[in-house]
């Protein structure tokens, strides 16, 4: 693995960290509505917080693209949520 490839691989542990903490808990049971308004503010809010993370040896092309992947992740996971109800 080159430094740059592992310099990445932090950056999405860091950001993979941080969606965790986007993930809203769903209680079993509870019926989930999926406000798209939220659900977009959520994605805003996790993609500032994602480039804000201090990462002096990461591009923002790559800061870009991690972003993507976890709000990506974020709708898949809101999905599989809502179509396991």
């Amino acid at each position: 693995m080159t430094h740059d490839e592992a310099v990445k691989e932090k950056f999405k542990e860091e950001a993979d960290k941080v969606l965790t903490y986007y993930k809203p808990i769903i209680p079993t049971g509870v019926k989930l509505n999926l406000d798209v308004k939220k659900h977009e503010e959520r994605k805003k809010e996790l993609a500032d917080e994602i480039m804000g993370i201090h990462a002096p040896d990461i591009n923002d092309d790559t800061k870009e693209e991690i972003v993507e992947w976890a709000k990506s992740e974020l709708d898949k996971y809101m999905a599989n949520a809502i179509k396991e109800q």
